[in-house]
């Protein structure tokens, strides 16, 4: 199990991002090596993974990806 938080750069100062169903997912976390995470809309330039809790130390990510799905 691993547990992380999304934040986002939003006019100079860091804000956490939300998930889009907060009623269905209470935060963000994953069990195994891939995840898709659908949040709140915002506009930024920069996104900032933090990790909260992992299995394996050190804690490596091979790559993260942001996408608008026009949704």
């Amino acid at each position: 199990m691993a547990a992380y938080s999304l934040e986002a750069e939003v006019n100079g100062a860091w804000q956490s991002l939300q998930p889009a169903d907060a009623g269905k997912d209470p935060g963000f976390g994953t069990i195994g090596h891939k995840k898709i995470d659908r949040i709140q809309p915002v506009t930024t330039q920069h996104i900032r993974f933090r990790c909260l809790q992992a299995i394996a130390r050190p804690v490596q990510i091979r790559s993260i990806a942001v996408f608008n799905s026009g949704e």
